[in-house]
């Protein structure tokens, strides 16, 4: 592979195979392919924290991605982190820096625990940056329509024509 390189990547259940099968099935069709398989980065975070209870504090550990292009954060279940080797042109680079990535993971992590646990009190949150993570995702072709497919949940998306 020219220009390629080993990333950390998010272990996929939807491998090129099981994305055209997936596909298939969904659309009922018998000609699927994959067309490129690109690799989206985000930035990772292992996050602990601690809750107000009537008792107390209860220590908790979240995960949390922020978008490395967009800067939207999210939670995330927990998912196991593989080295991989991906040619340069399927990765994505990223658009934000870590230090800006780390803000928005705090802004984030304080109003939806907030919100979750119905608290408006401090969660003692320490970020633990783990560094970029990639995420697959598939453009597939179907009867002459484009789907894209996360490689780890397996969810589709019609691509705009």
């Amino acid at each position: 592979m020219t220009g390629a390189r080993s990333v950390p990547v998010i272990r996929e259940d939807f491998d090129a195979g099981a994305a055209t099968r997936a596909v298939a099935e969904t659309a009922g069709a018998s000609d699927v392919r994959v067309e490129r398989t690109i690799y989206y980065p985000y930035h990772w975070y292992r996050v602990a924290g601690s809750a107000p209870t009537w008792v107390g504090r209860r220590p908790f550990t979240v995960t949390c991605l922020v978008d490395a292009r967009s800067g939207a954060a999210s939670t995330a279940d927990r998912f196991t982190v593989e080295p991989a080797t991906v040619s340069a042109g399927a990765l994505l680079l990223p658009r934000t820096e870590a230090i800006d990535a780390t803000r928005q993971a705090e802004r984030y992590l304080s109003h939806a625990l907030g919100r979750r646990l119905r608290a408006i009190a401090s969660f003692g949150l320490t970020l633990d940056h783990r560094g970029l993570v990639y995420k697959a995702y598939r453009i597939l072709r179907c009867d002459g329509t484009g789907v894209l497919l996360d490689g780890v949940t397996g969810e589709l998306h019609p691509l705009r024509q």
